[in-house]
């Protein structure tokens, strides 16, 4: 008895959310249980956050996590800092930083020669994000530690006491108030690549520990061009110079 066996195939049809112009990228889509409230890494200090942030923005040092204990590493810095005691009460840390590390490109840079959107990540980044940290105004949650830093509560106390008596200097750009207040006298930009920073010796202070959070990623001292829907989230999260480039959130919830 001759038979025949029918195959129905779905052709067309499969259960991929996802578009497909992304099918030949480099692209991750993953998923968390809760939004950060913000993804600026003066303040993100939530594991919501951290979720994003530890993916997106590089880091003066890592861990090495396949050492146990935890080793040290460099990330943005070439080389772990070099240390010298200065007195009884400070200490200074040289940073030296890997050179040609750029920001992923953005509209909210100025064309480069080579016609990218995107710059360097120099020195005067890092002492301007630590300026930051220290801004009374954005109120971030690593202040109180961050005062070990020669200068960080001086700054801060500086800054707010301008704010008060001129209302003209507060409406200013922010950029424009850290260079007019500033310098934070522990922290130095030496050129482009070369960080110092002098922190306390009483109580010993782990510099170790900030260099290891998105807290202290570095920061652009220029203005923002770049329209966004939440100017606090993504420009900052969008030119960060880490290796992934954070595109959009979609919240899923009704």
């Amino acid at each position: 008895m001759g038979g025949s066996l029918a195959v129905l195939a779905l052709v067309g049809c499969n259960n991929n959310p996802y578009s497909d112009a992304d099918q030949n990228r480099k692209v991750l889509y993953t998923s968390y249980r809760e939004a950060p409230r913000t993804l600026d890494p003066a303040v993100a200090y939530t594991t919501a956050a951290h979720a994003i942030t530890g993916e997106v923005y590089e880091t003066l040092l890592e861990y090495h996590y396949l050492k146990r204990p935890y080793v040290l590493i460099p990330g943005l810095a070439a080389a772990l800092p070099e240390s010298t005691e200065l007195d009884a009460d400070w200490t200074l840390y040289r940073f030296a930083l890997r050179e040609g590390v750029l920001y992923q490109q953005d509209p909210c840079f100025p064309l480069d020669a080579e016609g990218r959107r995107t710059r360097k990540v120099v020195a005067a980044d890092f002492a301007f994000e630590l300026m930051r940290l220290a801004d009374p105004g954005v109120n971030s949650p690593v202040a109180e530690p961050l005062g070990n830093i020669r200068g960080f509560a001086e700054f801060a106390e500086r800054l707010s006491a301008a704010r008060e008596a001129d209302e003209n200097f507060a409406a200013r750009p922010v950029r424009e108030q850290y260079a007019e207040v500033g310098p934070m006298e522990g922290v130095r930009a030496r050129g482009l690549y070369a960080l110092e920073i002098e922190v306390s010796s009483r109580p010993r202070f782990s510099i170790g520990s900030p260099c290891l959070l998105p807290l202290l990623c570095p920061g652009r001292p220029w203005p923002i061009t770049t329209a966004r829907t939440d100017a606090r989230v993504s420009p900052i999260i969008r030119w960060a110079p880490g290796p992934i480039f954070w595109r959009d959130m979609t919240s899923t919830r009704g």
